[in-house]
């Protein structure tokens, strides 16, 4: 299958993109008036285009921005807001506690929609994820782009609890020092993904699994450290955080599939 590659096909998904998720931050700060809003989008994007950039300048085989801005949009509008939609209504309606629904329940929920994009990708559009690079790179925009607008609701909270002090030691918190945990996380399921369309696993099936459940059971782990804080978190952030995060910037993939990518066309 060919996505539309077309400029007008490109601008149009990026005004949907902007819609959409203007529309999804207004709504979570309503009764917020405007500026305590424009404040959070401020924060919230100011990392963007560094991870985006440290995410994509290691790929051999540049992909294309029909590809690129869709992923990261589903990130940044439908999969978050699907997330909060359930982990409200899971809190609202089941005798959980806020801090389980974050722990045992939004973990897979927001895995399992960050996931949904990957899938396509490999069933539509094979050809554009031919290596574990490209499996990062599109796993890391869905994360980044969900992350980016996450960002916004705890930055809007702060702002409005502490003012300018508290919102920017959230900004160090989250915007800073792991603002690329959700990009981690969707990582690993897109490699189980990716090794189950190529020729390196038989047990294809068991692969995809595997990938989800190790990024749902990273995901909770990291959920439950910044909850009990401390030594906890730090742990996590050392010894999960910055090698995952050194790994999705360096990493290039295997090597037949940048020999494939070198060659020169027919």
């Amino acid at each position: 299958m060919e996505f539309p590659t077309d400029k007008k096909t490109i601008v149009a998904t990026s005004i949907y993109g902007v819609i959409s998720f203007i529309m999804i931050v207004r709504f979570l700060g309503s009764g917020m008036g405007v500026a305590l809003p424009l404040i959070g989008i401020a924060f919230a994007m100011l990392p963007v285009p560094v991870f985006l950039y440290l995410v994509l300048r290691r790929d051999a085989e540049p992909e294309p921005w029909s590809l690129i801005l869709p992923s990261f949009i589903w990130g940044a509008t439908v999969a978050i807001a699907l997330a909060l939609i359930f982990n409200n209504v899971a809190i609202a309606v089941t005798p959980f506690t806020e801090d389980q629904v974050t722990v045992f329940a939004a973990p897979f929920v927001e895995e399992f929609l960050k996931a949904l994009p990957l899938c396509a990708l490999v069933l539509f559009f094979r050809k554009n994820v031919n290596s574990v690079r490209d499996a990062i790179v599109y796993a890391s925009l869905v994360g980044l782009g969900f992350a980016m607008t996450e960002n916004v609701i705890y930055y809007m909270g702060a702002f409005a609890e502490g003012g300018m002090k508290l919102i920017m030691q959230t900004f160090v918190g989250r915007g800073l020092a792991s603002f690329n945990a959700h990009a981690a996380f969707t990582s690993i399921t897109g490699v189980g993904l990716y090794l189950a369309i190529s020729d390196k696993v038989k047990s294809k099936a068991l692969v995809v699994v595997a990938g989800f459940v190790m990024a749902v059971a990273f995901h909770m782990a990291w959920n439950a450290s910044a909850l009990f804080g401390g030594q906890w978190f730090f742990m996590m952030w050392f010894v999960v955080y910055i090698p995952a995060l050194l790994f999705i910037i360096y990493y290039r993939g295997d090597k037949k599939a940048l020999e494939e990518v070198a060659k020169p066309a027919d």
